[in-house]
C-alpha cells in the first residue's frame, strides 16, 4: 500500500487535493515523507503534515525530528510519550490509539524511547530561548506547546530552568499523582534557587531579581528548612519564610546578612540586634523585605525609639533618609528628639519622618555645615529650628 501511495504522490499535480484524501491512518513514515517533499517541490503549505494529522502509532522518532524541524516548536505537543496517562486523554479516537501504541513497546524499548524523547525536548528548549511548553496556554510566537506533565523528567525540567533561568520555577508543574520527580521537586528548587546572583552591597550591579520571590512560587509543603535556608544565603528577604521562634533562628539572621557586614567591616550581628529583630519579626510578617540592618546601629537605637524605629523598618526609604542624617549626630539627635516630640500615636509615621529629615538636612546641610561650631550656641532640642 505504501509503495502505490507513494508513487500516487510522486505523479500527482494536484498535491492539495492528494492531502485531503489520504487519511491518517495511512500516512506512515514512508508516505509522510513523500507527501512533506511533494509539498516543499510544489512549494505548498506543509501545514496540513503536521503530527496531529498522523495516527499515534505511526507518529516515528524520524518523523517526529522532521516536524519539529520544518513545522516549528508547537509539534512537541504532538510527539508521542511512552509515559502517558491513557485516562486523562478525554477524545476516544486518541485514547484508543494510544493504547495501540503502548501495548508494541517492551520496558526495555521504553526506557530507549525515554532517553531519546527527553533529548529532543531538551534540544528544542534550548533552540527556541526556552518556551514556557509545561502549560495548554497559548505561548508567544509559538502557539500552543505543552507536553504532558507525566512526561516530564528531572533532566528536561532543569534544562529548562538552565535557559529560562530562576523565574523558570513558576512554570514548572507542582508535582502531582501525574509527575514522576515529586522526590526531586526540592532538588529542583534548591537547582533554581541556585540561580539567583548574590546581592551586590557595592552598589555596582542592578538586582533584577528584586522584585521576585522564587519562594512564593512553591508550595508551602516544600519551602523547607534546606529551602529556605539556600535562600536566605542569597537573599536576606526569605527570612520572611523562616519560623522566628526556632532555636536556629539567630544563626539564620547570621547567615542571611553575612555578606551585608562583611560589606559593613563587620563579621556578626550582636545579640542586642538580633534581640530587635526578633521584636520587630513578631508585628511584622513582612520585616525581612525592607529591613536594613544599618538602621539597628547603636547611635541610631540611642536616638530613636524602638517603636518609632520597628516603623521605619517597613520603609526602605525612610530607612536611608535617617542613615543619611545620622552621618552628623547633631542631626540625628535634633531628629530623634523632634520625631518623638511631634509623632501621634498612629502607625502611619512616614509622612512625618519624611518631613522631619528632609527639614533637618536643609537646616545642617545649608545653614550650619560650614559652621559646625555655630550649632553649639543654638538650643540642640529647639523645635522651632525645625519647619514641617
Amino acid at each position: 500500500m505504501d509503495n502505490i501511495l507513494t508513487k500516487k504522490i510522486s505523479q500527482t499535480h494536484d498535491i492539495k487535493e492528494l492531502l485531503d484524501k489520504i487519511p491518517r491512518e495511512k500516512r506512515t513514515e514512508k508516505v509522510w515523507n513523500a507527501l512533506f517533499d511533494k509539498c516543499i517541490e510544489e512549494n505548498v503549505s506543509t501545514k496540513r503534515l503536521g503530527l496531529q494529522f498522523v495516527s499515534i502509532q505511526n507518529r516515528t522518532p524520524n518523523m517526529c525530528e522532521r516536524a519539529l524541524k520544518n513545522l516549528g516548536l508547537e509539534q512537541i505537543s504532538y510527539v508521542p510519550t511512552v509515559d502517558r496517562k491513557i485516562d486523562t486523554i478525554s477524545n476516544k479516537e486518541e485514547k484508543e490509539e494510544y493504547k495501540k501504541w503502548l501495548d508494541g513497546f517492551s520496558e526495555e524499548e521504553k526506557n530507549s524511547y525515554r532517553k531519546w524523547y527527553d533529548g529532543i525536548v531538551m534540544k528544542s528548549i534550548k533552540e527556541n530561548n526556552a518556551p514556557n511548553i509545561f502549560t495548554d496556554k497559548l505561548e508567544e510566537h509559538f502557539g500552543l506547546v505543552k507536553i504532558p506533565p507525566e512526561a516530564l523528567s528531572f533532566n528536561v525540567i532543569n534544562a529548562y530552568l538552565k535557559e529560562r533561568g530562576p523565574e523558570g520555577i513558576k512554570n514548572i508543574p507542582i508535582p502531582s499523582e501525574l509527575t514522576k520527580y515529586n522526590n526531586q521537586y526540592e532538588d529542583i528548587v534548591i537547582s533554581a534557587i541556585s540561580m539567583l546572583p548574590d546581592l551586590d552591597y557595592t552598589g555596582d550591579k542592578k538586582n533584577i531579581f528584586k522584585d521576585f520571590d522564587i519562594l512564593d512560587n512553591i508550595p508551602e509543603e516544600y519551602r523547607t528548612d534546606r529551602v529556605v535556608l539556600d535562600a536566605i544565603k542569597k537573599d536576606p528577604k526569605y527570612l520572611n519564610y523562616a519560623d522566628i521562634n526556632k532555636e536556629n533562628f539567630g544563626e539564620l539572621l547570621q547567615t542571611a546578612y553575612k555578606s551585608k557586614l562583611e560589606s559593613m567591616g563587620r563579621s556578626s550581628l550582636s545579640d542586642e540586634e538580633i534581640g530587635l529583630i526578633q521584636r520587630f519579626a513578631k508585628n511584622n510578617s513582612d520585616l525581612f523585605s525592607t529591613l536594613n540592618v544599618e538602621i539597628l546601629n547603636p547611635k541610631i537605637v540611642s536616638s530613636i525609639r524602638e517603636d518609632s524605629i520597628e516603623k521605619i523598618t517597613r520603609y526602605s526609604g525612610l530607612q536611608s533618609k535617617i542613615l543619611n542624617i545620622s552621618k552628623s549626630d547633631i542631626s540625628l539627635t535634633t531628629f530623634g528628639f523632634a520625631l518623638e516630640n511631634l509623632k501621634k500615636d498612629d502607625l502611619f509615621i512616614e509622612p512625618l519622618v519624611e518631613q522631619l529629615s528632609d527639614s533637618i538636612n536643609i537646616i545642617y546641610n545649608q545653614k550650619y555645615i560650614v559652621h559646625n561650631d555655630e550649632f553649639h550656641n543654638h538650643q540642640t532640642h529647639d523645635l522651632s529650628l525645625i519647619h514641617i
